[in-house]
């Protein structure tokens, strides 16, 4: 968890992830998660830590802030988690993620404007503009995406219907953090 919270700690400070009242209506955004347990469960019961809702403002979180997420099902929009927090409405998105190799470990959900409003200059793949965030489609949007080969190799794609929203992920939190830093140099 160690390498999470300090993946989400830069995030932090590089604003990727917060509150503030001149963004968003001044509703949190961003949020963190890592795969718990064996390589080998089966899709949809691949469990995860998730930064829970809201938690996003705190400057400092620990694994009270963060919900587990046991189980989840894209076609039922349903997910099961346990924790002191309800966790991020993205968790269905996190939860696909990983569903698409056992190899990911950690997913970074960042509210990052610059990245965003160039992500057609860079080519960055991207969801469609009509899916919304948190949505069975937006989790749908994501597997096809992989099925397009387009993030296998970037690790990366933008949420063309969700206002700055950017998501990298890798074998591990360390990782997943080092695609969003070299994206950084890109702009």
């Amino acid at each position: 968890m160690a390498p999470l919270l300090s993946a989400r700690k830069e995030m932090f400070a590089e604003r990727w992830i917060g509150e503030d009242a001149a963004r968003y209506g001044g509703v949190g955004y961003g949020n963190v998660s890592i795969r718990i347990g064996p390589k080998g469960r089966a899709r949809g019961e691949r469990s995860f830590a998730i930064s829970g809702t809201q938690t996003s403002g705190m400057a400092q979180v620990g694994i009270d802030q963060f919900a587990l997420v046991e189980a989840y099902d894209v076609r039922r929009n349903w997910v099961r988690a346990c924790g002191q927090v309800s966790p991020s409405s993205e968790s269905m998105t996190h939860g696909m993620v990983y569903d698409l190799d056992p190899d990911i470990g950690a997913v970074l959900h960042a509210h990052w404007p610059e990245l965003w409003l160039a992500r057609w200059r860079l080519g960055l793949p991207s969801t469609p503009a009509d899916v919304a965030y948190g949505t069975p489609e937006m989790a749908q949007a994501v597997r096809k995406l992989w099925e397009q080969c387009a993030v296998k190799t970037s690790r990366v794609f933008a949420m063309s219907g969700h206002q700055d929203g950017i998501v990298a992920f890798g074998t591990s939190a360390a990782e997943a953090l080092q695609v969003l830093l070299e994206h950084k140099r890109m702009i």
